[in-house]
């Protein structure tokens, strides 16, 4: 199950305040605590601090075929988010790992249950991709400014991280309003397993992370907020004069 945090409403943001969601994963095969796990309940944590003039919900998703993809469904349905970031894990990451494109495919690999996809396809009537819609090179400039490894990157993988990136890009899409929502790859820390993680999956054939500090990766993801939020308030601010 994921873990719901934050406030939200079904109506329109107000006054310029996005509703903003923010996930990361839980435990899955090789890898017992999820990094994107301790980031996400850490942002929660911080939710009615200074500097996020946002309405913030937050989740922990399960890295379950069925059960991940249920709860975004619920999140989106309940929340109604104008800002949505997804935080995931990745041995390629050598830092703040800014996804673009989400493919509308995925591999026949185990997830939390040993359980397998039903179809190497996410949705038999979707299109082959969505592109993320995530201020990513203002972020990516927000980071760099601030001396956080980032970069970019068009391919998601084809596990959990990809699946959910492309359900996002999907409500995004057919939202008839604006939206952003994309999805970010954070290296493993202190979590990294015996064998490196190829998006989600153990794979030995991949060289080993780098790693980011606690507090550089906390203070990465304000960051990533942050821009988020005001590229989406600037975008959207002149639907609310005279209101």
């Amino acid at each position: 199950m994921a873990g719901f945090t934050g406030r939200g409403e079904a109506g329109g943001a107000k006054a310029g305040r996005p509703r903003l969601l923010v996930t990361g994963f839980g435990p899955f095969p090789g890898v017992e605590a999820n990094p994107s796990a301790w980031l996400v309940e850490r942002l929660a944590d911080e939710a009615d601090g200074p500097g996020l003039d946002a309405d913030l919900r937050t989740a922990v998703l399960a890295t379950d075929w069925q059960e991940g993809p249920r709860a975004l469904d619920l999140l989106w349905q309940a929340h109604h988010p104008d800002v949505v970031v997804h935080f995931g894990v990745a041995a390629e990451a050598r830092g703040f790992r800014l996804e673009r494109m989400a493919r509308n495919a995925r591999l026949a690999r185990p997830d939390v249950r040993g359980a397998l996809p039903q179809s190497a396809e996410l949705d038999e009537a979707g299109p082959s991709s969505w592109r993320g819609s995530l201020p990513l090179r203002r972020i990516h400039a927000a980071l760099a400014s601030a001396g956080i490894p980032a970069d970019f990157s068009d391919d998601a993988g084809d596990y959990l991280c990809n699946a959910i990136f492309y359900r996002s890009g999907r409500y995004a899409a057919e939202a008839g309003r604006l939206v952003m929502a994309g999805f970010i790859h954070l290296p493993f820390c202190d979590s990294a397993p015996a064998s490196p993680v190829r998006d989600g999956v153990a794979d030995d054939g991949v060289a080993g992370p780098t790693c980011l500090a606690d507090e550089m990766m906390l203070a990465g993801a304000r960051l990533v907020l942050a821009s988020a939020i005001a590229a989406w308030r600037e975008r959207a601010g002149s639907s609310f004069e005279g209101d």
